[in-house]
């Protein structure tokens, strides 16, 4: 059998073509075994998770015929052990595996390419267009996994100065969650490391807008970049309380080296 190709996130589909399930419940089937793939599926818990609102006769009567298609499409995929269904994951390349797998590594320069290739392939959210409820738990789950994988490599673009590839990590997180001010953050600083003081004043715009939706105001951080891109030379707070302390320390001094001056003075006075 040729290397199998599963897409999960975004539109549904398997490359080539004719592996494809040839009815809805069997597809369904197929992406239940596949993000369940780390482990027995009693067959029904399967059937009642998939078809929930039917009797438990249809339920395994939906199964018995999705598992023979899903076999019938890709032979010995889909294995029956008694009451147990056991996913077989040999030759088989599947974005959600990969984003599983690739979300417990760090990024480094070795697979930096290979996390960025694959995040700029994924097109949409788990299943998009599904709105079977089962569907609901795993499509938050892989939605925050996205999130993580982008912000790491968000982070290591941003160590390695792979500037325009951090502004579009940043800008796919902000399409998925567009009031997450870290990212805001991240990217008017990016603006400002490639010398761009009016793109780093429109993102503040963007992040200030996206914030309104939810009745916040940026964070002192984000306010800071602002100034920062707008020139302002604004010092950090605890470096401006230590010159403070200092200038203190100082006039104390002034005061006491001015009192041992008079008293010098009195004291050589004829």
């Amino acid at each position: 059998m040729p290397n199998i190709q599963v897409r999960l996130m975004g539109s549904y589909s398997i490359v080539p073509t004719p592996c494809t399930p040839e009815s809805k419940k069997a597809q369904s089937l197929l992406a239940h075994a596949i993000l369940n793939a780390d482990r027995l599926l009693d067959r029904d818990a399967v059937a009642t998770s998939l078809w929930g609102e039917c009797s438990p006769e249809m339920r395994r009567g939906y199964l018995r015929k999705a598992l023979h298609q899903v076999n019938k499409a890709l032979p010995g995929w889909l294995e029956s052990h008694g009451e147990h269904l056991l996913l077989q994951k040999d030759h088989a390349e599947v974005d959600v595996w990969m984003l599983q797998d690739l979300c417990k590594k760090n990024i480094q320069d070795s697979n930096y390419l290979q996390v960025k290739d694959f995040l700029m392939s994924l097109q949409g959210g788990l299943l998009s267009g599904w709105e079977e409820e089962w569907c609901w738990f795993e499509r938050e789950r892989h939605h925050h996994l996205w999130i993580g994988l982008l912000e790491k490599a968000l982070d290591c673009a941003v160590q390695m100065r792979h500037l325009e590839d951090a502004l579009q990590f940043g800008t796919r997180i902000l399409h998925l969650e567009p009031a997450h001010e870290p990212t805001h953050q991240t990217l008017i600083h990016v603006h400002l490391m490639r010398g761009d003081r009016a793109g780093a004043m429109k993102q503040y715009q963007r992040c200030r807008q996206a914030l309104q939706e939810w009745d916040l105001e940026p964070a002192p951080q984000t306010t800071g970049l602002f100034r920062e891109a707008r020139g302002e030379t604004t010092a950090p707070r605890d470096v401006l309380s230590r010159l403070t302390d200092l200038y203190q320390h100082m006039l104390k001094l002034q005061e006491d080296t001015q009192q041992q001056l008079r008293q010098i003075e009195r004291l050589i006075q004829p």
